[in-house]
């Protein structure tokens, strides 16, 4: 049967362990290895990073990069099924024996070799917190085993649920930009938007209105500037939230 939301890009292990394949795949779950096997020597006692090239044409591109350091290139047709829409990238057992996490994914435009993306999971109540259903409180929404039973809903529109983040790693960065992602649902009364927002100097920034259904979908929004000043982040903004809009 053909799936046309399979991932197109996969890369597998071949079997022997610290050594790669990658793959073009069809519709249909037909794989075509790119190019020859690669070697993936991650670290057995630190967090690796890996970032990847795609310019996903018929005469396009497939790089792999390993902490800084390209392991595999490509070039030729990447595509299937003569579309040019990628639809997903797939990291399987990659070779070897131990297990994987993968984690802070990001997708873009740049290129992402020097860059590191942290999550700032809320801590505690920010500025304002009135959001009035399902006991509103940090840890129902930093959890690392999501659970829609645990939420924090808003009865009324205007209401505002805001968090404070932890501390940035240590280091010296520039910030690049400063996301707010949420899982969000409406109910069959009450808002039927939401906005995402940061705090920076006082003063609280939102996001245009996210139009929300009945079923549990995540939104985001970026700023790629610190709202307060329209110049580039110098520090983390002091809460991140939501607010309920009609």
């Amino acid at each position: 049967m053909s799936d046309t939301t399979h991932e197109k890009l996969a890369i597998y292990g071949s079997g022997t362990n610290g050594v790669a394949a990658a793959f073009k795949v069809s519709n249909a779950g037909v794989a075509t290895q790119l190019g020859s096997n690669f070697s993936l020597p991650f670290s057995t006692s630190s967090v690796d990073k890996l970032d990847f090239y795609i310019d996903y044409q018929a005469a396009g591109t497939f790089t792999v990069y390993l902490n800084g350091i390209q392991v595999f290139t490509y070039s030729g047709d990447v595509t299937t099924d003569g579309t040019t829409t990628l639809t997903g990238l797939r990291l399987a057992s990659l070779g070897h024996s131990r297990n994987f996490n993968w984690s802070e994914v990001m997708l873009t435009d740049f290129d992402t070799r020097s860059w590191n993306l942290q999550t700032l999971a809320p801590v505690a109540n920010g500025n304002t917190h009135n959001f009035d259903t399902g006991s509103p409180a940090a840890s129902n929404v930093n959890e690392i085993t999501l659970s829609d039973a645990t939420l924090d809903g808003s009865t009324s529109a205007g209401q505002i649920d805001q968090y404070t983040l932890p501390a940035i790693a240590s280091g010296t960065y520039s910030i690049v930009s400063i996301g707010v992602s949420a899982r969000l649902q409406k109910g069959s009364s009450g808002p039927s938007k939401m906005d995402l927002g940061v705090r920076s100097g006082g003063s609280d920034y939102w996001s245009s209105d996210q139009t929300l259904t009945t079923a549990w979908t995540d939104y985001q929004n970026w700023w790629m500037t610190d709202p307060n000043t329209s110049a580039t982040w110098a520090a983390l903004p002091t809460n991140i939230g939501l607010k309920s809009v009609t």
